[in-house]
């Protein structure tokens, strides 16, 4: 079984509601239209426990071993957390003036008074209110994992 600062390297095709939305590999994506020129296909490498996936995805990884596949459902307590309408925020226009038009859809970064930054995404434009979505866009969502455990560094 794999342990906290273990290095390893999988590479994984992830689906919400039936659908992949990302992979490692190329070929998954360019057969799903997810591909993406700017993107590098290939294994993900990273240090169990570090924080640099969710909860979910690290906890599945520890329970397998070199060689091995295996599919993972992940709850968004062990992913991107529950949605939050407290992060949906109304803000006065006004603050936006710097940026016109504003569009739906379109993502900002918040600086909050306290140097912290928060990413968001328009839903909804008003004459006088901008609302922002600072949820993640996985928020609330089941995950599902195929994962391929390459190597162990």
């Amino acid at each position: 079984m794999l342990k906290e600062n273990d290095k390893v390297k999988v590479d994984y095709i992830l689906e919400v509601d039936s659908k992949i939305i990302d992979t490692t590999f190329e070929d998954v994506a360019k057969k799903n239209d997810i591909f993406n020129n700017f993107i590098v296909y290939e294994p993900l490498e990273f240090e169990l426990g570090s924080g640099v996936v969710i909860r979910g995805f690290d906890k599945a990884i520890r329970e397998m071993k070199k060689g091995e596949e295996k599919e993972v459902i992940v709850n968004c307590e062990d992913g991107y957390g529950e949605r939050s309408e407290k992060l949906v925020l109304e803000l006065d226009r006004e603050k936006f003036k710097h940026k016109e038009p504003i569009n739906i859809n379109d993502k900002m970064v918040l600086n909050l008074p306290n140097k912290r930054r928060i990413d968001g995404k328009i839903i909804e434009v008003k004459e006088d209110k901008v609302k922002l979505d600072c949820n993640h866009d996985l928020a609330g969502k089941e995950l599902k994992f195929t994962i391929y455990l390459r190597e162990v560094l």
